[in-house]
């Protein structure tokens, strides 16, 4: 993965899993003692999080700060959304 595809790939992740868990910004916000806007920058590309940023809120969503950075289709338990009951 280059720096280039972080962001797009972080953002797109991170509003996913944010929603499927699901959490409000305001909650993940507060969760990470941090603003709303904050959130709603990091899920436009507007900005980027730390790494130690990006461990603190896959830990506040239960989920791998992989999950978060890699480019792949997420899923929940190892099983893809789309096929999930």
């Amino acid at each position: 993965m280059t720096p280039e595809q972080l962001p797009a790939t972080f953002q797109r992740n991170l509003r996913y899993w944010r929603k499927a868990k699901p959490m409000t910004i305001r909650a993940l916000a507060e969760s990470l003692g941090t603003s709303d806007s904050a959130i709603v920058n990091w899920e436009s590309g507007k900005t980027s999080p730390t790494l130690t940023t990006v461990v603190k809120i896959a830990q506040a969503l239960g989920i791998t700060p992989e999950a978060l950075l890699m480019d792949s289709t997420p899923s929940i338990q190892g099983v893809p959304l789309a096929t999930a009951g």
